[in-house]
């Protein structure tokens, strides 16, 4: 009996040491990180990650941060939506755009399926968190994921435009002809 306590005991022992190695706790968590996101051990380039999701009536939020803290990612999806902001490391805006859940032709596959798709105003940030390109999505089952459309604008990293792309393809859902992009 007292080998069987011995034995129990030890395996209790290792397997309590497992689960404090693979688990961080609330003194190991950045500030600025939700207190309720969870640890995730592999994830993000292989590193481990911080991630949140949550409801908020008819809308989930997720949110990751990476290990140091800084916020990576952040998606509010409401109904077949999905807005997405994605972070450089040092926690300026790297893009942001829409997706929508829908049909979408896989060109390999030669199939459609339902997934999100890019669609409407795309911006993307230079890591200084001026804005690099303004670019608009259409959703096209029949064509690439995220099929550009409209005008897209590339800035230098002082704001003057140096690349200027007409893809000769209207929009149809999100960019208005294009209208936020004169906007900026």
């Amino acid at each position: 009996m007292e080998i069987m306590k011995f034995l129990f005991l030890n395996i209790i022992i290792v397997i309590s040491s497992c689960d404090i190695a693979n688990f961080k706790t609330g003194n190991d968590r950045p500030t600025g990180v939700d207190p309720r996101a969870l640890w995730i051990e592999k994830g993000l380039n292989g590193n481990g990650y911080w991630h949140l999701e949550k409801k908020e009536g008819k809308t989930t939020i997720y949110q990751s941060w990476l290990a140091g803290g800084n916020l990576h990612s952040e998606v509010v999806q409401q109904g077949n939506i999905r807005y997405s902001k994605i972070y450089h490391n040092n926690g300026n805006l790297q893009e942001k755009g829409s997706y929508l859940y829908g049909p979408v032709f896989d060109e390999i596959s030669n199939t459609t399926e339902d997934g999100f798709s890019p669609f409407g105003l795309w911006v993307e940030y230079y890591e200084n968190g001026k804005i690099h390109i303004i670019s608009c999505h259409t959703p096209d089952i029949y064509e690439s994921i995220g099929t550009k459309c409209g005008l897209e604008l590339e800035y230098s990293e002082d704001g003057k435009v140096i690349r200027h792309f007409d893809f000769k393809r209207k929009c149809k859902k999100g960019c208005d002809g294009n209208a936020e992009h004169r906007q900026k």
